[in-house]
């Protein structure tokens, strides 16, 4: 990613915790029912700066990859603890209706163009 694409993605990160302050949430890091894993679509230019403030935390992060319903069954729907990210659309309304129909929380808002920031929790 260069610079350019860099500065314009994570431009609106300081904006995005404040409309969003489930975003950054995080309790008892330590208990792993309270973990939050991270998934991301690295061809986003607003998850890859996402990632890169994460990766400095050490949080979990996962690549969504070309299935969305696929990871969820495979990794997803089983998560103890929160799931945070930023996805395509798309995969944004699938995985609300999976996790729905589970019975957990979902929470989300477009952050740009083609990108939607999601939180699915406990419930």
């Amino acid at each position: 990613m260069d610079r350019r694409t860099f500065l314009a993605a994570g431009a609106g990160l300081p904006a995005l915790s404040h409309a969003m302050p489930w975003l950054g949430r995080d309790v008892r890091l330590g208990d792993p029912r309270h973990r939050t894993l991270f998934i991301v679509d690295s061809t986003l230019p607003a998850t890859r700066a996402l990632q890169t403030a994460w990766a400095f935390d050490g949080r979990d992060a996962i690549e969504v990859g070309a299935d969305v319903g696929a990871l969820w069954y495979a990794r997803l729907r089983d998560w103890p603890g929160a799931i945070k990210g930023s996805l395509r659309p798309s995969d944004c309304f699938v995985l609300r209706n999976l996790s729905v129909g589970e019975g957990r929380t979902f929470f989300s808002r477009s952050v740009a163009p083609g990108a939607i920031a999601v939180m699915i929790d406990v419930g």
